[in-house]
Formats: structure tokens, sequence, C-alpha cells
């Protein structure tokens, strides 16, 4: 409309200034809030212009600090493009940002390629962090990095909170298995790891290193009960990367067990590898 037109110009406007003032940030952080689009979006390529007046009292009156704060780091967050800022802004945001300033910043990590020692020692801290979505986004990010990350995600495996350490494994499954250091660290972390959660996530990456493991299979079979439709079909589908041999010897003895259930989804298996028997 009208009014949409007209606060579009005058911030085109503003950001044809040579020396905007603390004004100007105020009425570039005020757009940000704008439920247009394109006039938010006109904000932000506003910010780097005005971005040395946020601290200004004008701005503090009208937004705290915090809000500020997180407010530009999304701005440059959006606008992000590799160059000489890029590193400081993704480690500011992954260190100082709100909890969805450090989700977004550790989803861009990936495709701006900046994993930097200091960067992935933010990346490790997010890993305990108490929102769930930050400590997703930091294990997909560690995921990410290759052979690069791998030794942050390992230490951070052997964390004390089984929280932690299901991040760092979810990092883990990110990573090509293919790779030696990833590998070893399934290895080791199967071995050692005695939380039931944990176990199992890594039950499921064992698989996929040794097909015929039969700990890992029986962790999986035991889980099937329990498991919703999607998460069955994973197990199901990593269950048959197995030697079927031992697979088919493993749900046996499962469908001669004592619990319903267990003979229920084992005889579902078995009736799924039956044909292939012949």
């Amino acid at each position: 409309d009208e009014n949409d037109k007209i606060r579009f110009r005058s911030l085109s406007a503003l950001r044809r200034l040579k020396d905007p003032s603390a004004e100007s940030a105020l009425v570039a952080f005020a757009a940000l809030r704008d439920p247009s689009e394109r006039i938010s979006q006109s904000a932000i390529r506003l910010l780097p212009e005005v971005g040395p007046w946020a601290s200004a009292p004008i701005v503090h009156k009208n937004f705290s600090e915090i809000e500020t704060r997180d407010t530009l780091l999304n701005a440059q967050l959006e606008s992000l493009e590799l160059g000489d800022d890029t590193h400081a802004i993704l480690l500011k945001s992954l260190r100082q940002g709100s909890p969805e300033l450090k989700a977004k910043a550790a989803m861009k990590l990936p495709e701006l390629g900046d994993f930097q020692a200091e960067t992935l020692s933010a990346l490790a801290d997010l890993l305990s962090d108490k929102d769930a979505r930050v400590r997703f986004a930091a294990g997909f990010a560690l995921g990410k990095s290759g052979a690069t990350g791998v030794p942050t995600i390992v230490q951070a495996a052997h964390h004390a909170d089984p929280k932690v350490r299901l991040s760092a494994l979810q990092a883990l499954s990110a990573c090509p298995m293919d790779i030696p250091a990833v590998q070893s660290a399934v290895e080791e972390i199967f071995a050692k790891e005695s939380d039931p959660r944990v176990q199992f996530q890594v039950a499921l990456l064992m698989l996929e290193i040794h097909p015929d493991s039969a700990k890992a299979q029986q962790m999986l079979i035991e889980e099937l009960p329990f498991a919703h439709t999607e998460l069955r079909e994973h197990i199901v589908n990593k269950l048959q990367l197995s030697d079927r041999d031992s697979l088919l010897k493993k749900l046996k003895e499962a469908h001669s067990s004592q619990n319903p259930s267990l003979q229920k989804e084992s005889s579902i298996l078995l009736g799924l590898l039956a044909p292939k028997e012949g």
C-alpha cells in the first residue's frame, strides 16, 4: 500500500546518506520489526550503514542492549557473505546471541566453511546448551566439518551429561563413515557407553561400520517395541544392513523370548527376511 511505499523510499533514502545518524539507526531497528518483508529486508540493508550508532542513547531508550545486539547480529547474519568480517560475526553470534541466533549461525557455518579452531570450540560449547534447537544446530554444523571436527566431537562424546553425548553422536552421524577417525570414535563410544538412550544412537552408527555386530543388532531389536513408526522404519533399514545369517539368529532368539511385544516385532522382521532365505 501507499504507506509501505513511503517507508520503503525513506529507508532507501537513509541508505544513500553519507553520514547516517543515531536517528537513522533507530528508524532501521524499528523497521526490522515491520510485518512487510520488503520493509524489513530494506532495513537489513541499511543496518551496516548505521551499525556504529547502535549504542546511541536514543536507540537504547527504545531497544534494550541485548535486543539491539541480537537485532544487529541477526541482520548481519541474514546478509552474511564470505568476507573479512565473516568469522567475527559468526563467532559473536555463536557466543553471545539469543538461542535463535546461535542456531542460525551454526546452520550457516557449513555454507560458509568457517571451521577454524575458535569456531569449533564455540560449537562444542553449544552441544551442552539448554536449548535443544541450539544443540541440534551445533551437532549439524560439527557433522559437516568432516575430519576437521572429529576430535571436537569425540571430546564431547565423553562429556558427563548424556544429553551432550547424544548431541555429539548426532554430529558423528552427519560425518562420512569412511573417515577412520569417525569409525574409531564410534567403536570407542560403543564399547564404553552405559546410558540406554546414547547406546541406542551409537548402535545405529555401529551397524553402518560393522553390519555384523551382534551387540548392536540386539540393542536395536530390543528397541523395536518402543519405537514410533518413523523410528521403527529407520531401525529396520539399519538392521537390514546386517549380515543376514547373524541377524536371523538374533531375531529367532527374540521371537522365543517371554516379551510379547518383542515376539511380535521379531516375527514381522522374520517375515520380511524369510523370502530371502530361499
